[in-house]
């Protein structure tokens, strides 16, 4: 191969490798192949190389001590200052993310007062660092956005009118970015995540004739003398460069309903089931509609069998599940009925088993590695008050399978206020904290990482 192929190789994301080590060692590999020819390659081809994902002792022992590197000024200033980023974890801004086969998929959560992260492949856990973000409050949810977790508030400041205020942490440096707040005469009906790691929220314009709307999308009833028919949505995207939202599409097409799940995969938003408001009355529909925003269009899709209210819901390959949430406003749905699944290339819906879970347990769908998770929490009084945070994996799309895998990942004396969806990191940042950081008491009925189930990758 040329160098300009073998630089355009080792350039990509998609670069499968079990470690970085392994490209640098590739490419001495090359150039010993034909030295006299290739050695004047060796800086334009090395620069390709990711060393901050090098372990350090690799970096100094035999990368920085290679006569290749050695006799390039370049070559070494590279590798200094990728020996300075550990060292110092001035992880902020990296020239270049982890090659995708060396992330890993991780789950953050937290209580009142720190952030820790539970890995599902090698089912283990470390702790981040404490909660430090000034006086925003506790955390609600976190969203993955550009190698970031975000967490974002709506607080009522007036009558008619609403302050959004988010927050951005950076798990490799554990550091936090200060609270900043967007004043909206708009109220927040959900804030999610598209097209793989964009944070999202839809807004809607309060009507005050004909019902007072409150945070996070419940707003109360629809007065029959309303004189609008419609009422206008807003789909605005956060921008974490500038730390703002902006206005992206904007519809009337939801009009006055209400108790909805939205699920997002790629361009489009699946807008599953809710109600509407007939005088006193929930009027409870089975719609599903798919709103395509780089189109702007809308599209009526197959009903869901059972219509619901606040159900939780997660898509990916083609799939969407729709779990849980209420018949009416005092009763739940039924445990036969609880979970729906969608098939995008047949447009049906069809009912999946799942395990019963407790009322009021259950917190949100995830999807981790291509697989649809239900997260749930159980309070246990059983000597002394406990919580116990479990994933049942309900389907993995990959393969067209479901499985009823239950997985008890924490039992503690904290209540999980807060978690991300399922993010991919790279692992190796994390191996200096120590799963040990959290006391044996909250680590009570979590497992340890079974045996020959770790991955290899590098280790900082």
């Amino acid at each position: 191969m040329a160098h300009t192929e073998i630089a355009n190789l080792l350039s990509s994301d998609e670069l499968c490798v079990d470690a970085e080590e392994d490209v640098f060692n590739f490419v001495l590999t090359w150039i010993e192949f034909d030295r006299g020819n290739r050695e004047r390659y060796f800086a334009e081809i090395f620069r390709h190389v990711r060393l901050v994902y090098i372990s350090r002792d690799f970096l100094c022992n035999d990368v920085v001590t290679h006569d290749l590197v050695k006799s390039n000024r370049d070559c070494l200033e590279l590798v200094n200052e990728a020996i300075n980023m550990v060292d110092c974890k001035k992880f902020e801004n990296l020239p270049f993310k982890p090659r995708k086969s060396l992330e890993t998929s991780a789950i953050v959560i937290s209580d009142k007062n720190k952030l820790m992260c539970y890995f599902p492949v090698e089912n283990d856990w470390v702790t981040l660092g404490k909660i430090r973000c000034g006086e925003f409050g506790t955390l609600r949810d976190l969203f993955p956005c550009h190698d970031k977790l975000y967490s974002t508030k709506v607080r009522p400041t007036a009558q008619d009118s609403w302050e959004l205020v988010t927050v951005g942490y950076n798990p490799y440096c554990n550091t936090w970015t200060s609270p900043v707040s967007t004043h909206e005469n708009r109220y927040v009906r959900e804030i999610f995540v598209a097209n793989g790691d964009e944070i999202y929220a839809l807004l809607s314009v309060p009507c005050f004739l004909s019902h007072e709307p409150l945070c996070c999308g419940r707003v109360s009833g629809a007065h029959p003398l309303c004189p609008k028919n419609k009422h206008l949505s807003y789909i605005t995207k956060y921008k974490p460069e500038s730390n703002s939202w902006h206005d992206i599409a904007s519809f009337d097409y939801l009009d006055l309903r209400q108790g909805f799940c939205l699920v997002a995969q790629g361009n489009f938003i699946y807008f599953v089931s809710g109600f509407v408001l007939d005088g006193d009355q929930r009027k409870y529909l089975n719609e599903v509609d798919r709103y395509d925003f780089d189109k702007n269009q809308w599209r009526k899709l197959a009903n869901i069998q059972v219509a619901r209210e606040w159900a939780s819901g997660a898509a990916t390959s083609g799939k969407i599940v729709i779990f849980g949430g209420d018949i009416s406003k005092y009763h739940q749905v039924s445990q036969n009925c609880q979970c729906e699944l969608y098939d995008e290339t047949t447009n049906e819906w069809r009912f999946i088993k799942t395990l019963k879970i407790r009322p009021g347990s259950f917190t949100k769908l995830l999807i981790i590695d291509g697989k649809i998770h239900a997260f749930c929490k159980e309070e246990k009084r059983h000597n002394g008050r406990r919580f116990d945070h479990k994933l049942i994996e309900l389907y993995d799309s990959d393969n067209n399978t479901q499985s009823l895998i239950t997985r008890s990942i924490l039992s503690s004396r904290f209540r999980c206020y807060a978690q991300s969806p399922s993010v991919k990191v790279f692992r190796g940042f994390f191996n200096n904290c120590k799963k040990g950081n959290l006391s044996d008491d909250e680590l009570a009925g979590a497992p340890s990482a079974p045996a020959g189930n770790k991955k290899k990758c590098s280790v900082l």
